[in-house]
């Protein structure tokens, strides 16, 4: 089954059976390049959430259909395109940082920890 809808004032068409997206490609500005990916070169995937379609970075995409799927109920990711830290946030309040390295986490942990220590002793 095929649907059409408009995005961002595109018209656009997706696949429900393979929750993919893609312009419609009959529109004179249609574009590629505007709706992909910079860092997976990927257009956005379709996935339900909450009984609503909606459109996520095709890199992330599985990390959000899990979480989803497992009861943790996301709210916007973004996959950060190259430019900087992906992330999720999740219904709840908390966000999940996505970087692209083992290496890249521990020396954003350590920020992190060294920020609260003297946000806690500014607090004491």
């Amino acid at each position: 089954m095929t649907a059409t809808s408009k995005s961002l004032g595109h018209p656009i068409c997706y696949d429900t059976d393979l929750h993919k997206w893609v312009p419609h490609t009959s529109h004179p500005d249609y574009d590629a390049e505007v709706w992909r990916c910079r860092s997976c070169k990927q257009l956005p995937t379709i996935l339900k959430i909450g009984g609503k379609a909606r459109q996520i970075d095709t890199c992330i995409a599985p990390i959000v259909k899990a979480l989803n799927e497992g009861g943790i109920r996301t709210k916007a990711c973004c996959c950060g395109h190259g430019k900087g830290m992906g992330d999720i946030a999740l219904e709840d309040g908390r966000e999940l940082l996505i970087v692209d390295s083992f290496e890249e986490a521990r020396d954003l942990e350590k920020i992190i920890f060294e920020y609260l220590d003297n946000k806690e002793e500014d607090n004491v």
